[in-house]
């Protein structure tokens, strides 16, 4: 109770500071000065980046759309999903308070299937989306997330852009089926969501349905659906997007974060897993994994409470 009382006012606190810090990031001076140390990185980078492979079509779509739909078969995946469904079984048997929206596998039970973690750091994927940043890339890592069929909404189901950088790329691995009322991803075309960021400016926290039809009309609205073992790559800084509330049954999945190594809003980047953790999981792998991995010294944690 006392624990309690006293990590309230510090969440808050942190929440404070971070807004106070992304409004400072968003201002023009620190913006342009931001832009031309990324276009230098990325210009002193071009030499460096890995060769066309057989994801090029990805890429593209990637590229053309801010959002590609594949399966765990063309990834390289089906182990992982595999693997995964133990835990997965687990997480939608644990018990849970009745209006509560989402929770996440703990950490010390993700990684018994340490091969769940590593497949977002292999050279496949990092290959297929540094070639999309341009940039060395940042893996947050993985968590495994339920959404509860409740009334209650959580942030993630309020049209919103993720602000951590420039780009930020999620690959989501649906571990139940998403069909109508199954809660499946939602989002606006990149040509519409490029649209309302210019008519917004800094704003990445648009608000619930009734804001956005008032922007953009519902039919023009998009959801990913599928059976388990789609899997959607999106980037989630250029198109406002929501998952839907699940009304039916809880939904799983995979969720793998990545930016680039040097973010916009860093102070909003967290670790989905304990730095202790990450050690035994990347021990065996090669540098470029670590680096991607461990691209500050300072991890900071994610936590849902404290995460924006």
């Amino acid at each position: 109770m006392i624990r309690d009382r006293l990590v309230q006012p510090i969440h808050f606190a942190e929440r404070v500071w971070n807004r106070g810090q992304r409004i400072w990031a968003d201002t023009s001076n620190a913006r342009m000065s931001a832009e031309l140390s990324f276009r230098a990185d990325r210009d002193a980078h071009r030499v460096h980046l890995p060769t066309s492979s057989s994801d090029d079509d990805l890429l593209e779509a990637l590229r053309r759309d801010g959002i590609v739909m594949t399966t765990v078969e063309r990834l390289g995946l089906g182990g992982v999903a595999a693997s995964a469904e133990p835990l997965v079984s687990e997480l939608l048997s644990m018990a849970v308070p009745p209006d509560l929206p989402a929770t996440h596998l703990p950490p010390d039970r993700l990684i018994t299937r340490p091969d769940i973690f590593r497949w977002g750091a292999e050279d496949r994927i990092l290959n297929l989306l540094e070639r999309y940043f341009e940039v060395p890339v940042a893996f947050h890592g993985v968590y495994l997330r339920r959404d509860m069929a409740v009334a209650a909404s959580g942030a993630s189901n309020l049209w919103h852009l993720d602000m951590e950088d420039r780009h930020v790329l999620k690959v989501v691995v649906y571990l139940t089926d998403m069909q109508d009322g199954d809660g499946s991803f939602t989002y606006v075309d990149l040509e519409r969501s490029t649209e309302l960021r210019r008519s917004l400016g800094s704003t990445y926290r648009l608000g619930p349905d009734e804001q956005m039809r008032k922007l953009v009309p519902e039919d023009a609205w998009q959801t990913v659906k599928g059976p388990a073992g789609t899997v959607l790559i999106s980037d989630t800084a250029l198109l406002f997007h929501k998952g839907q509330r699940p009304r039916h049954r809880d939904r799983a999945t995979l969720f793998y974060d990545y930016t680039s190594r040097r973010p916009l809003h860093p102070f909003y980047c967290k670790s989905a897993l304990p730095r202790r953790h990450l050690e035994d999981l990347t021990a065996g792998m090669g540098g470029r994994a670590k680096d991607a991995v461990f691209w500050r010294p300072r991890l900071k944690e994610f936590d849902p409470v404290r995460h924006e």
